[in-house]
């Protein structure tokens, strides 16, 4: 597997107002009683949508992370593992970091390796490390997985959301061909901290695609956009330190869709700064459980810290697919 250039650390002003993972002291105590220790295999595999479905990353079900005939190897030692629950779910409003910090709380993120290319999938690879230097091993299921990672080019006219698995140490999923130049990766999970308690972050780092990276000129905003036959629109208003209600409703044929949960949500949606790629995840207000009624709007809220451009992928489940739709929005001062 081929070592790719990595520059880990700060790049620029965060733009979420993400506030520490407060609750997770808590419930720490339950987080271990439903704790297992087990040993897990990765695989690649995981779900990196276009504005279609895309099948070469749909090996895997939304809703499931199977671990029959797993093996984390010597390095990793016993993993803990459960669902983070607590209150329920975990939101991203609780998840600390915004993508542009390689080490937070005493974790992370280490190298990656990649042998994809511009021109052909290949497998991503990398590590959570302690401040030691060993590996971090104490995970939780959040929203279906144990590791949300995300990939964006500079120009954020590439994205994919795929879920690595653990094996010998290294946290890995098969990706796409990735486009030449800087791509930046980031990664979502709940994990023991540097002070024993459970965090949940976001860490980010980038690595490089050989070749020449040839910029895309950012789309511009417009009210709703049109994917796989469906009306996606999204609200627009939104300026530096105030609350956005941003409703999404997905029509078709002018009737609206029946949302179908994505990863214990209605919906997901990932906003990355242009030019800094920091990243707010975001879920509805509306929260998925079981046997709920599915909401015909959807609302998310967001408070961006930073004026500028960003570009939203919103991702939803309808008549038993994944679909993408993509947003350019403008917060003013």
């Amino acid at each position: 597997m081929r070592s790719t250039t990595h520059r880990p650390g700060l790049r620029g002003a965060g733009t979420t107002a993400a506030t520490p993972f407060q609750r997770r002291r808590a419930h720490r105590a339950l987080g271990l009683a439903a704790a297992a220790v087990l040993a897990l295999t990765l695989s690649g595999c995981g779900e990196g949508m276009n504005s279609s479905a895309d099948p070469a990353l749909q090996s895997e079900s939304p809703e499931e992370d199977s671990m029959d005939g797993m093996d984390m190897g010597d390095d990793m030692g016993d993993m803990d593992h459960g669902d983070a629950q607590g209150d329920g779910h975990m939101h991203s409003h609780e998840t600390e970091g915004d993508g542009l910090s390689a080490s937070l709380r005493g974790l992370t993120l280490g190298e990656v390796e990649t042998n994809a290319t511009s021109e052909s999938g290949g497998e991503l690879s990398f590590r959570i490390v302690k401040e030691n230097g060993t590996t971090a091993t104490e995970f939780v299921r959040d929203q279906g997985k144990y590791v949300h990672a995300y990939l964006v080019s500079e120009d954020l006219s590439t994205y994919h959301h795929v879920h690595p698995k653990a094996a010998a140490g290294n946290w890995v999923v098969n990706v796409p061909p990735l486009p030449a130049g800087r791509v930046h990766l980031v990664t979502n999970f709940v994990a023991v901290d540097a002070e024993g308690e459970y965090r949940a972050l976001t860490l980010g780092t980038d690595f490089n695609i050989a070749g020449e990276a040839t910029a895309k000129p950012l789309p511009k905003p417009a009210p709703e956009v049109q994917v796989d036959g469906y009306t996606v629109t999204l609200g627009e208003a939104a300026s530096v330190g105030a609350e956005a209600k941003l409703n999404l409703t997905v029509t078709k044929g002018g009737r609206p869709v029946t949302f179908e949960p994505y990863l214990e949500a209605w919906a997901h949606t990932s906003a990355f700064a242009a030019g800094t790629q920091a990243i707010s995840h975001l879920h509805p207000a509306q929260e998925w459980k079981p046997d709920a009624t599915p909401p015909e709007v959807l609302t998310f809220v967001w408070t961006p810290s930073a004026a500028g451009d960003y570009r939203f992928f919103v991702e939803f489940m309808a008549e038993g697919e994944l679909h993408r739709a993509e947003f350019t929005r403008t917060v003013s001062n």
